[in-house]
């Protein structure tokens, strides 16, 4: 029992580390493609088909954390379409590293922003404590 529980500190205590590490960089990847969004278990990808690679995105902040970028208004709104996707690479844990979504636009319209996204990041940190 008690190796049980600290297991299971030494596992918050990384979640909580890994989570409050995440920095969005100044300069961020960008992709130019079609938008779509596809399911990988319980997990939801924000996918831009750019040159007919698939380029995965996702909107975690730790481990086990909600992925979905994008409501599903905005999904049936702006599937289909040319998007211009900002991201950059982050780590959820050790070993465990994904594509995350910063900004993403439209012709007309921003439709995540990097204030969006950056007050995304310290809700995930404020409920996990």
């Amino acid at each position: 029992m008690v190796l049980a529980q600290l297991f299971y500190s030494l596992a918050m205590a990384t979640l909580l580390l890994f989570t409050y590490a995440i920095e969005i960089p100044a300069t961020l990847n960008e992709t130019t493609g079609i938008l779509s969004v596809e399911r990988i278990g319980k997990n939801y990808y924000t996918v831009i088909a750019h040159d007919n690679e698939p380029l995965l995105l996702t909107c975690v902040d730790h481990l086990g954390g909600y992925s979905r970028c994008l409501t599903d208004e905005e999904t049936s709104r702006y599937i289909g379409q040319n998007v211009v996707a900002s991201w950059t690479r982050i780590w959820l844990a050790p070993l465990v590293e994904t594509n995350r979504l910063v900004i993403l636009k439209s012709a007309d319209t921003d439709i995540i922003s990097r204030q969006q996204t950056l007050a995304r990041i310290q809700h995930s940190r404020t409920g996990l404590l």
